[in-house]
């Protein structure tokens, strides 16, 4: 029961920071292109717009990361069949086994 929570628990961390790491690679274009074609007045060109170019690459990297960490670790937190259950556990010395 663990291993089904905590790889279902991976699985929802691992979508939602996919979901981040999609939306700062679109907004981190996104600026780039409004920035390069002059979309935006120079008026409305404040520190924010430059500080969102340097800063968003590294969210969308970062949570791009975590996201490929959970669904590596989820695809190895496969839970344990009865046949390897019962091959895994030693028995108690001095028994009959």
């Amino acid at each position: 029961m663990k291993a089904k929570l905590k790889s279902a628990l991976l699985t929802c961390l691992g979508t939602l920071s996919a979901c981040a790491s999609l939306f700062f690679c679109y907004y981190m274009l996104r600026l780039a292109y409004l920035d390069a074609t002059g979309a935006i007045d120079a008026a409305h060109r404040t520190a924010g717009l430059h500080i969102g170019a340097a800063v968003f690459p590294v969210a969308a990297f970062g949570f791009g990361w975590i996201s490929l960490a959970c669904f590596s670790l989820t695809s190895t937190a496969k839970p344990l069949t009865v046949k390897q259950r019962r091959t895994q556990t030693p028995s108690a010395p001095g028994s009959d086994r």
